[in-house]
């Protein structure tokens, strides 16, 4: 019965398909944080050219959510995981229990750096599978190095699509849930010719 059940729950729903919950289940949410780093959304992708001064406001924002009784996931990728404040910031609030850690990868400035830095390959799941889980496995390991903490509950990464590739991925790095922006329409990166 519980292979069953996990082999459903790492299958991608059928067009219009709904949860059902058990009556008495109450309300739940889940309330992520794409917590990343700053860049221009207008210009080229680069590895190096970006920000991190818009960590200082999280810590009002955190405040926030510990008012209302909220546990928020930040879903950090590689600057922010590298980061010395962000470490001593959100790890002091993963110690207290008031927030967890996500995976989201931004591949162009996760390392290792082996394709191209352009559109097409931002997106992970345009990657070659085995580097986009070298990707996903190396930003999982600074995160257990720089925060102290089990792997991420969650795992997000801008590739616009949940295929079988992801899902083996999200499953062999024992991540609970894969929350992927899934699109109507393909993403304008994602229908791009491979860059030779």
């Amino acid at each position: 019965m519980s292979r069953n059940l996990s082999a459903c729950l790492r299958s991608i729903p059928a067009p219009g398909q709904k949860a059902r919950f058990a009556p008495g289940f109450g309300q739940r949410s889940l309330l992520t944080v794409d917590t990343e780093e700053e860049f221009d959304w207008e210009g080229d992708f680069s590895s190096s050219d970006h920000g991190l001064k818009h960590l200082k406001s999280i810590a009002e924002f955190q405040q926030f959510a510990e008012n209302i009784g909220v546990v928020p996931t930040y879903l950090i990728d590689w600057p922010i995981a590298s980061s010395g404040r962000a470490q001593e910031m959100l790890g002091e609030y993963v110690r207290r229990g008031t927030a967890e850690i996500g995976i989201q990868l931004h591949p162009w400035v996760n390392p290792p750096f082996e394709e191209d830095v352009n559109p097409y390959n931002s997106y992970a799941g345009n990657l070659p599978h085995a580097l986009e889980r070298e990707k996903f496995l190396r930003l999982q390991e600074r995160i257990i190095e720089r925060f102290n903490c089990t792997p991420p509950s969650n795992a997000r990464s801008p590739s616009g699509t949940v295929d079988s590739d992801r899902l083996a991925i999200v499953s062999s790095l024992h991540l609970a849930t894969e929350s992927a922006t899934l699109l109507a329409e393909p993403a304008p990166c994602l229908s791009y010719p491979p860059v030779s």
